[in-house]
């Protein structure tokens, strides 16, 4: 069981992604001002080494903000990104997309663990789910 235990310790186990869960910012993003008309909140201005591409910017939220309990919880740490996973609603069809950077590049014929989580938005009149979400790893932008 100890063997177990320090084995991550002996594989030289180690996070690559740059301010993976979003704890790193600039300034605190202020709940009462996010919506996707106003760039207050978007990742890209509160979030080092996080951008969002295509169609709306990606929304940052944080614990700090929030007075009271936030709308949704992070999976740990305070805070978490807001993404736009698929929009049908015409005309305004879109998907929104983050892209983290690297520590160090990732090496050929070395095996890597990847994970990220997901959480159901809540929103109470027109709830929607995707089956399929991915990553994708690209040596350039």
């Amino acid at each position: 069981m100890m063997l177990l235990l320090l084995a991550p310790l002996w594989l030289g186990a180690q996070n690559l992604v740059l301010n993976p869960g979003f704890e790193e910012i600039l300034e605190c993003p202020p709940a009462d001002e996010l919506s996707y008309s106003n760039p207050n909140g978007f990742l890209n201005e509160k979030v080092p080494y996080w951008n969002s591409y295509h169609g709306h910017p990606a929304i940052y939220l944080n614990y700090c903000g929030f007075h009271g309990s936030p709308p949704r919880s992070s999976h740990g740490g305070k805070g978490f990104v807001e993404i736009l996973i698929i929009n049908t609603n015409p005309p305004f069809y879109a998907r929104e997309y983050i892209h983290g950077f690297l520590s160090e590049p990732m090496e050929a014929d070395t095996l890597y663990f990847a994970s990220f989580y997901l959480a159901l938005s809540r929103e109470q009149q027109n709830p929607k789910g995707i089956k399929d979400v991915a990553m994708h790893f690209s040596p350039t932008l």
